[in-house]
């Protein structure tokens, strides 16, 4: 069985796309009714630095639902919990071992956010969790990443944390406050052996976290070595809001 095809246009809603294409927008999200497959979740421990493997089996739409610039969202349900999420297949035909650094970033960044948590239990933050599946029945057994479902539609809010958001909510300066904090608790955390460049901030959640690292070996492709590790001064003015760290 062959994973959905990448939508060719983002020029207009991509249901409104698949209609006018004669597709039956049920396929886009029916996970019911779609024939059941075996498959492998992986799930990366930070704490002890180590993969696990738990067999179960899912049920995938026949098509992708929304997609990004790098990314193809197609509904999955978990058979084992009941959970439907989303995979997130590469629209650029990323390798396996990309595919594992972006979970081992997360799982990392996670458990930052847990430190951080045990420090200042007033300001909640954390990362999206994310694993891989392996669909071990298709021929060319894919691992693909997979997260939670935030939205089934393809009009959700993405931006990045930045420090000085242009037209700022106070919920955005709170946001952005927020990001600064952390990434001075792990810069200092870790003895300036790494460092959280960036991240997205999708529908009020953090994720794909840009890490930079002494040994290159923590934030994948984007890891820019010992020369990226480095807290830029305009940070300090924010470091001051919060002084417990």
């Amino acid at each position: 069985m062959a994973m959905p095809e990448a939508p060719q246009s983002r020029s207009r809603s991509f249901r409104e796309q698949m209609q006018s294409e004669g597709v039956d927008v049920n396929e886009l999200y029916d996970v019911d009714t779609v024939a059941e497959e075996d498959a492998e979740m992986l799930v990366f421990d930070a704490t002890q630095n180590v993969w696990s493997t738990v067999k179960t089996q899912v049920k995938v739409a026949r098509r992708m639902f929304a997609h990004g610039n790098k990314y193809g969202c197609i509904r999955m349900r978990d058979l084992t919990d009941g959970r439907t999420k989303v995979l997130k297949k590469s629209l650029a035909g990323q390798k396996d071992e990309d595919v594992y650094d972006e979970v081992k970033s997360h799982a990392l960044a996670e458990l930052c956010c847990s430190l951080f948590r045990q420090l200042e239990p007033d300001l909640p933050i954390g990362f999206m969790p994310r694993v891989i599946y392996k669909l071990v029945q298709r021929s060319n057994r894919p691992k693909i990443m997979c997260e939670e479902l935030l939205t089934d539609e393809d009009d959700y809010e993405k931006r990045r944390l930045s420090m000085f958001p242009p037209n700022a909510s106070p919920e955005e300066e709170l946001e952005s406050h927020k990001w600064a904090a952390f990434q001075y608790f792990t810069y200092l955390q870790s003895q300036r052996g790494m460092v959280f460049e960036s991240c997205d901030l999708v529908n009020g959640v953090w994720m794909n976290p840009i890490i930079h690292s002494n040994d290159q070996t923590l934030g994948g492709a984007a890891d820019g070595g010992p020369e990226a590790v480095e807290v830029p001064p305009a940070h300090l003015a924010h470091l001051c809001l919060f002084s417990t760290i």
